[in-house]
């Protein structure tokens, strides 16, 4: 695994002492293989040497690239498809205004035929949503349109092999090989809510998952095991499943769920605790303290009051504002024995009770001696008061199932298979254990995903940084922090498409302007030249500067070296 065998305190050296260490044997070929591929994908920069002549009708809607990163197919939304060879070297090569070399593509798919009538004479009826290769090779690769249909290609002659209808429109593809799944397999994401499953070698359709309450816009396969894959659907929800099992998915993703051994590994504890907090701003632990003595009590003394003086200055008060009240009292029973003794038989307390008779006989109002008799205790044993019942616990939080506040338009496994990522129309993307399902509340920034079909992002070999599109802008996310390394520009719309080209170290993008962009390592990285003034760089070391300060004859051997090499 590439992070196990590359993850050591070397990777922190400068590139001089890791020559070095290599031709005195300390680090090992792999190692250093690693530490070279970690510095092109830091030196990612707009490409100065190449540019694609995409020229699509309708804009880029799908990108993918071959398993041996010689070839790359793009799809538009005006259902044509082409294929570019990317080390095919022409006799004659056409450049541009700035001097890049112009790929032009060797093959394309769904030109109309004007002896057909204007129809397509092959290809897609309608805009291509998912583009797939065979991960065993590089001669066949899969299609996926609006019109309901599946197609293999032969990429030699882009010659339709096989054509599957599947009587929904597809919003995505994926590919599993006989390594990994024991049989070619490919699986569709149907707008109906459910996933097929089908086997290139015989044709025939295998499995359906059903659990999905709306279109289904993405799925993908693990990259080590082909009977596990994840899909994300429009009714918010991302679901694993096993194809072995094929009755229900594993589990539905919550965002509530926290993943705590991703957040343990990071230092931190569950959420809401203060654990979560940096130690730097956790809160201090209060040292416990004696209670401070109890002072001597000197006299009668009552809560509130200074001294005995206040005590009867209060007490008066009470007692006259009683006398006030009884006076009122007294006048009040006056007025309504006067009304009571009335010839009118239709008095106004008799209609009242007569039209409300829900209303209580108002009774009079009790003197001062009877107040002061209710107020001495009675000599009967009084009733036992009930004891008040315990405040009942809050029931614990249901979890929902929910992975976003908006549709699911990707999702896809990273590299070694362990983690999850998915992205939303709610303008997130999340990163998911695939062993737990819990989320590890990695804040990656808004993307300004609105797109209403299914869109595509990237991840590097290494598993350390995220490729993905925000609005016009190709920007580079580290996987563990999300915090935003680089960004690019380029493109005059919408980043629908982002492919990553593993074996050249390039990322492609693809907008709803109909081109394609390539972003490739700069050409002086070894020496840390041409890097964007975005990325956040390290402090130089101790051996940086000796490094520095070495003879220019060992500079100009190691700028050979590395021009023979690159």
């Amino acid at each position: 695994m590439p992070n196990s065998a590359c993850s050591s305190s070397f990777d922190k050296l400068p590139l001089f002492s890791q020559l070095r260490a290599r031709h005195a044997g300390i680090l090992s070929a792999r190692h250093f293989h690693c530490f070279l591929e970690r510095k092109q994908i830091a030196a990612l920069d707009t490409s100065a040497t190449l540019t694609l002549d995409a020229d699509h009708a309708g804009g880029v809607s799908a990108l993918a690239a071959s398993p041996d990163g010689r070839f790359l197919l793009s799809g538009s939304t005006g259902s044509s498809m082409k294929l570019f060879d990317l080390d095919k070297r022409e006799k004659r090569q056409h450049t541009d205004i700035g001097g890049r070399r112009i790929v032009r593509p060797v093959h394309q798919v769904g030109k109309r035929d004007p002896r057909a009538g204007g129809r397509f004479d092959r290809g897609h009826l309608y805009a291509i949503s998912s583009l797939a290769w065979y991960p065993d090779g590089s001669s066949v690769c899969l299609s996926a349109g609006l019109d309901k249909f599946v197609k293999v290609w032969d990429t030699s002659g882009m010659d339709e092999v096989i054509s599957f209808d599947l009587k929904s429109k597809v919003y995505s593809i994926a590919t599993a090989g006989e390594r990994t799944s024991g049989s070619p397999t490919f699986a569709a994401a149907l707008e109906e809510g459910h996933t097929r499953l089908c086997d290139l070698r015989s044709g025939n359709f295998t499995h359906i998952l059903r659990g999905h309450r709306a279109a289904v816009f993405s799925v993908a396969f693990h990259p080590r095991n082909g009977f596990h894959l994840v899909t994300g659907s429009a009714d918010r929800t991302v679901r694993l499943w096993d194809i072995r099992r094929g009755v229900q998915c594993i589990y539905a993703l919550d965002k509530h769920k926290a993943d705590d051994r991703f957040l343990r590994a990071l230092g931190q504890g569950p959420i809401g605790s203060a654990d979560t907090l940096p130690p730097q701003r956790r809160p201090a632990v209060p040292k416990t303290q004696a209670p401070p003595p109890v002072a001597a009590k000197q006299g009668p003394q009552l809560a509130g009051f200074a001294d005995e003086s206040d005590v009867w200055a209060y007490m008066s008060r009470v007692t006259n504002k009683r006398k006030r009240k009884d006076k009122s009292a007294e006048r009040e029973e006056s007025n309504d024995s006067q009304a009571s003794s009335s010839n009118d038989p239709l008095s106004r307390q008799r209609i009242n009770y007569r039209l409300n008779p829900h209303l209580l006989k108002p009774q009079p109002p009790k003197s001062s001696q009877s107040r002061r008799a209710a107020k001495t205790p009675s000599s009967a044993p009084s009733a036992p008061t009930p004891t008040p019942a315990p405040p009942r616990k809050p029931p614990p939080p249901k979890h929902t199932g929910i992975a976003h506040d908006g549709r699911v338009t990707s999702v896809r496994f990273t590299t070694d298979g362990q983690y999850v990522l998915s992205s939303g129309t709610d303008g997130h993307v999340r990163l998911w254990d695939a062993l737990t399902g819990g989320n590890c509340f990695v804040h990656f920034g808004q993307t300004k995903n609105k797109q209403s079909l299914g869109t595509t992002f990237a991840v590097d070999t290494f598993d350390d940084h995220v490729f993905h599109g925000v609005g016009e802008l190709v920007c580079m996310f580290q996987l563990k922090t999300g915090r935003v390394v680089r960004q690019w520009r380029g493109h005059l719309d919408t980043v629908v498409a982002v492919e990553w080209n593993g074996r050249r170290k390039q990322v492609c993008s693809g907008a709803k302007d109909g081109l394609i962009q390539v972003f490739e390592p700069s050409p002086g990285f070894l020496r840390g030249k041409g890097a964007d003034s975005g990325v956040a760089r390290a402090a130089p070391s101790v051996g940086a500067a000796a490094v520095a300060t070495s003879s220019a004859r060992a500079d100009d051997e190691m700028s050979e070296w590395s021009d023979e090499i690159w």
